[in-house]
């Protein structure tokens, strides 16, 4: 039966279909084009061009086949009329016209309408059509003004289109005459509406006066029509929002806004108008935009009021239209608050340090002929953001800070040979000067092959530093970095590597140049394992060139406080009595404790570094807050205004008067029922702590230190907490546009009670977490001028889980110098001196004295020629010191590589790897987010380091040059990192020199293993910006596979972690699998499988 009905159907279907020619093509559209044809068209023709097109308006109004053959190109009919509509003028054809153009309209047609310019060819039609007219509106206007409305949306060049068909005085004169009636009043304004989309228009209707007339309108209609409202509304807010002259106009439209939205607001109980609500509120904003002055006048009103009740009533509904009023609302209340100063005495950190200089000395009688060297200085240099990231600022110049001049002198007694890697750490020890300081570096010497019987000693002439002007800056290209378009693992440079210093003098070039150079020969000693004749001990190394010369040298910084296990003042550990930093160690390691030297005098050292091993057993959810987050953190700040007499407001932490020595502590009554605050400890960074009001703290954080900006990283103690009270932390002066507190990150809590009680140490913690343009500002005069920065916020409440307990909470994860060093012990211990080729160097000393390790690791050979036919792995992490994930990855890399599992035996069989753990060992102790002492970000300082300022990248970067002077260029680069904005992991790289992917093949492998790396997420361009970074400089130097790897400090938003945080657990999975790849990439290259080309 089902199908007898089916086939019937189909019967009746093919029978409705014409069997010969279309009616409409034979028939009406010829007759039409006919008629045009002719040279002079008397009034019966017109009567039968009128009467075709009526019998056409029928049929497409009826039948879809006729709509389609109607509108088809090769039949034509749609042009015909459109060519007879730009003809004539005549009001009952043109009638017709636009009545068959308002069916098409209807049924779908208006892109197809758009394509054929037919809004133009209306536009000019209408304008012509109007000088005929009289001021008040036709019908068939309202006709054409309904197909152009109709049309408008499907044509992005619909206002300009209409400018220059001369529409708009039109629109404005018939606006003039009709707006006292309703219904021509609104498609008036919605014309007017879809015209101001083009900020030209908006100059033009401007001043012909469309603002005033428009708010004449909404003093008129008020609540009596709110479909007019509405429309006014939205065409205002499009009219202030571009016009020139909106903060003169935005006054008078604000007298009649406030009423009308009050009223409406009071009176529409069932919220039947909210749409009507939006367009007033959503004009109402724009205006206060508009005209900074009507902020105080709102906020001073009871206007502000009423719309902080509107903000917290619409709130409580997820409706969209509910939602979008309180929205505008809340943005309202926010700009209407008052800025607030951030109340510090400047913007740099309170801590400063002396930048190390070059001791003068007198200046040669008689210098040889054509050298000449003078005092300089250089341009203040601009800080960088990292790696996907753009700068906010600048740091203060080295040169402001420290105007260092050094002469030039002569003494035969000097040997280029003592100017030794280590030797630029703390102050420089006297250079006695000699004839080979006046050498032509002009032409450089052949770097010779290497070969295994000259125990791989450097060929190259000895070369020699001068300082003139710390830090060295050159206008031109590294001379150590190969041209940008043709980097190769094989090319070489020639000769020794210059830092490209100029001297200048008056603003000129001097007629010589002379550029600091690296000795090769002092690196030799961070290659043992091609020593041939050297044992291979597989004990601590740490006796070094560096060493040797600082021993003979030693230079002592009375900046620097020393914090040691056997000191007795700082080792005592918070809750355990007199228990001795030695005994805090001996549960990861016994071996001696080496002393960190920082800028401040630490008070502690924080109890967590015994429980990096203590961790959640699973990965922690990425928590988002509820769907109004940030509209309650507007009311709440708003509220907290509107409330001010019953905050507190008392300082209770304050870092600057703790320095100089005239911190009072508060009343002990107001102490007791407060939180207590320190940063005093070993990455620590809190500057100052504000009790706002009940349990509710303003935080500030330090700058980095020598620099006036990246407030970001924080770690600090609490005590003093109560269990089950939610206490709200607002972090008022962070500096990221962008950060993943927003987007499901939380900050780490460690509580001590806990990890004595369980064994559990740091995790995630908080609700209600956000980050958000607040109302605070840096403020500062500066040479009479006043200068402002604005300041973000990050806010979380966290409900501790002990009474009386010691917490600290930090940005991510810590980890600390202590912490490298004690792992570091503790692999040693256990290492395998079998199977396990390990020397730990000191690369060299950091600014304030602190040792930069560089770690050697292989297998065992018996054979020592077996190490030259290795390839070399270089990796370093930690530049930027608040990025403190990439520690744990590399952490993940050197436990792996130490470790017996067979892979790992497998990856030191194939390759040496040189791993420079913590590149900034200085920023890391100090709290610091991004910067060294110097006041520098260290990864745009690869480009030209200074010895002196930026001594591990000087030196990592003469370990590279070391490499590739033996013609044994690195296989692969990584310099570890952590990134703010994004999600999961990713690499950074270059492009491939030779135009294809070899610079991919590693990304590729890596996203098959790492469950938590991103192949969509790699890039491999090189931005002007980071052409100082690590990853840039290496890839010139002929590293191509040379990578700046991002972790999210958030979490993954793909494959197993979707949705998840990263713990140190999964960062450290991720070093093992970095590993893996890496095995991976040298089976790979071996051709035993294919390639990995889809991500895991």
């Amino acid at each position: 039966l089902s199908s007898i009905v089916m086939a019937s159907k189909k019967k009746v279907k093919k029978s409705s279909m014409p069997l010969s020619a279309p009616v409409i093509t034979p028939g009406h559209v010829s007759q039409i084009e006919r008629l045009m044809d002719l040279d002079e068209r008397s009034e019966a023709d017109w009567r039968k061009i009128q009467l075709h097109l009526d019998s056409l308006h029928k049929l497409i109004s009826t039948s879809l086949y006729e709509r389609k053959t109607f509108t088809n190109k090769e039949r034509g009919g749609l042009t015909i009329i459109l060519n007879l509509l730009k003809e004539t003028s005549r009001p009952p054809v043109v009638s017709c016209i636009i009545k068959i153009l308002d069916v098409l309209c209807d049924h779908k047609y208006k892109l197809k309408l758009v394509n054929l310019d037919v809004v133009k060819t209306l536009f000019v039609s209408f304008a012509r059509l109007s000088k005929d007219q009289g001021k008040s509106l036709s019908p068939l206007q309202v006709e054409y003004i309904t197909v152009l409305l109709k049309l408008a949306p499907k044509d992005k060049t619909f206002a300009t289109k209409g400018r220059l068909a001369g529409i708009l005085p039109v629109v404005y004169s018939l606006m003039v005459h009709n707006f006292q009636m309703p219904t021509h009043c609104v498609i008036l304004v919605q014309v007017l509406r879809a015209l101001v989309t083009s900020s030209t228009n908006v100059g033009m209707l401007q001043s012909l006066g469309a603002t005033a007339l428009l708010n004449k309108v909404l003093q008129k209609y008020k609540l009596r029509d709110l479909t007019v409202v509405k429309c006014t509304a939205d065409t205002l807010a499009c009219l202030l929002k571009q016009g020139h002259e909106s903060s003169k106009s935005a006054q008078s439209v604000l007298k009649a806004l406030i009423p009308l939205m009050e009223e409406l607001y009071r009176l529409d109980k069932q919220k039947r108008h909210v749409g009507v609500l939006q367009a007033v509120v959503s004009c109402f904003k724009v205006c206060i935009q508009s005209n900074s002055h009507l902020q105080e006048t709102v906020r001073n009103g009871h206007t502000f009021l009423v719309l902080y009740e509107m903000a917290k009533e619409f709130s409580k509904e997820n409706i969209k239209e509910q939602s979008d009023i309180s929205g505008l609302a809340c943005q309202i209340l926010k700009i209407c608050l008052p800025y607030e100063r951030v109340e510090i005495p400047c913007f740099e950190n309170p801590l400063s340090y002396p930048l190390p200089k070059p001791v003068e000395v007198d200046a040669p009688e008689e210098p040889p002929e054509g050298y000449t060297c003078t005092d300089s200085s250089r341009e203040a240099d601009k800080v960088e953001e990292s790696e996907g990231q753009t700068s906010e600022g600048q740091t203060v110049s080295d040169e402001s800070q420290h105007h260092l001049i050094t002469k030039c002198t002569s003494s035969p007694s000097f040997s280029v040979n003592t100017l030794q890697p280590g030797q630029y750490s703390g102050e420089v020890p006297f250079l006695e000067p000699c004839d080979e300081l006046y050498q032509d570096n002009e032409e450089n010497p052949d770097i010779p092959d290497a070969t295994p019987g000259n125990s791989f000693k450097s060929g190259i002439d000895d070369m020699v530093t001068i300082f003139s002007d710390i830090p060295v800056q050159s206008d031109t290209e590294d001379p150590l970095t190969l041209p940008v378009d043709a980097p190769t693992g094989n090319q070489q440079n020639e000769g020794s590597v210059g830092l490209g210093e100029s001297c200048l003098q008056d603003n000129t070039s001097c007629s010589h140049q002379v550029s600091n150079e690296y000795d090769l020969q002092t690196f030799d000693s961070f290659f043992p394992e091609l020593e041939l004749s050297e044992e291979k001990s597989v004990l601590n190394d740490t006796i070094t060139a560096s060493n040797i010369l600082l021993e003979n040298n030693v230079v002592t910084n009375t900046s620097c406080s020393t914090f040691e296990g056997e000191d007795a003042v700082f080792g005592l550990v918070e809750g355990k009595g007199d228990q001795s930093l030695e005994e805090v160690y001996s549960a990861v390691s016994t071996s001696p404790r080496l002393p960190v030297k920082s800028v401040d005098n630490f008070t502690h050292m924080p109890p967590f570094v015994r429980y990096k091993d203590c961790r959640p057993s699973e990965p922690e959810a990425q928590v988002k807050g509820p769907f109004n987050l940030e509209k309650m953190i507007i009311l709440h700040n708003v509220e907290r205004y509107l409330n001010a007499k019953t905050c507190l407001n008392k300082v209770i932490y304050d870092n600057d008067e703790v320095l100089n020595g005239s911190w009072t502590p508060p009343d002990p009554d107001l102490l007791h029922a407060a939180l207590q605050f320190d940063a005093r400890f070993e990455c620590g960074n809190l500057r100052k702590v504000v009790w706002v009001r009940d349990n509710e703290y303003d935080i500030q954080l330090n700058s980095d230190i020598n620099s006036d900006h990246h407030h970001q990283w924080f770690c600090f103690k609490i005590t003093g907490m109560q269990t089950g009270v939610p206490y709200l932390f607002n972090i008022i002066n962070c500096e990221k546009p962008k950060s993943q507190f927003k987007h499901g990150m939380q900050p780490v809590m460690f509580s001590v009670k806990d990890a004595e009680t369980g064994n559990q140490g740091w995790k995630r913690v908080g609700k209600d977490v956000s980050y958000y343009v607040n109302k605070f500002k840096f403020m500062e005069v500066r040479d009479g001028n006043v200068l402002d920065k604005p300041c973000r916020t990050a806010t979380f409440t966290i409900t501790f889980p002990h009474s009386e307990d010691t917490c600290y909470l930090a940005y991510h994860y810590p980890y600390l110098y202590s912490d490298l060093m004690s792992d570091l012990s503790e692999l040693e211990d256990k290492l395998d001196s079998t199977s396990v080729y390990y020397k730990r160097h000191t690369l060299c000393h950091t600014i304030s004295g602190n040792d930069c390790p560089l770690l050697t690791i292989t297998s065992t050979e018996d054979d020592p020629t077996a190490y030259l036919s290795k390839e070399y792995v270089v990796l370093s992490a930690r530049v930027h010191p608040g990025e403190t994930n990439s520690s744990w990855i590399m952490r993940g890399v050197v436990k792996f590589l130490l470790s017996g599992d067979v892979s790992a035996n497998l990856l030191r069989q194939k390759y040496i790897f040189k791993v420079i753990p913590m590149l900034n060992p200085d920023g890391v102790i100090n709290g610091s987010h991004r910067c060294s002492l110097a006041g520098n970000d260290l990864n745009r300082r690869w480009l030209n380091p200074d010895p002196l300022l930026h001594p591990t990248i000087y030196h990592a970067k003469g370990i590279l040059h070391w490499l590739s002077s033996k013609h044994k260029p690195s296989l692969l680069y990584v310099d570890f990192h952590g990134h703010s904005q994004i999600k999961n992991v990713v690499l950074y790289g270059c492009p491939d020199p030779s135009g294809g992917t070899v610079t991919e093949d590693f990304p590729k492998l890596l996203s098959s293993v790492a469950p938590a790396f991103s192949l969509k997420g790699c890039t491999y361009k090189m931005e002007k910006n980071k052409e100082g970074a690590a990853r840039i400089v290496v890839w010139r130097m002929g590293v191509v596979r040379s990578y700046t790897m991002e972790s999210s400090y958030c979490g993954a938003s793909q494959g197993k972690y979707k949705g998840l945080q990263f713990g140190m657990d999964t960062l450290e999975e991720m070093g093992r699998h970095f590993c893996d790849a890496l095995l991976l990439f040298k089976v790979n290259n071996l051709s035993v499988f294919p390639l990995a080309e889809q991500e895991c």
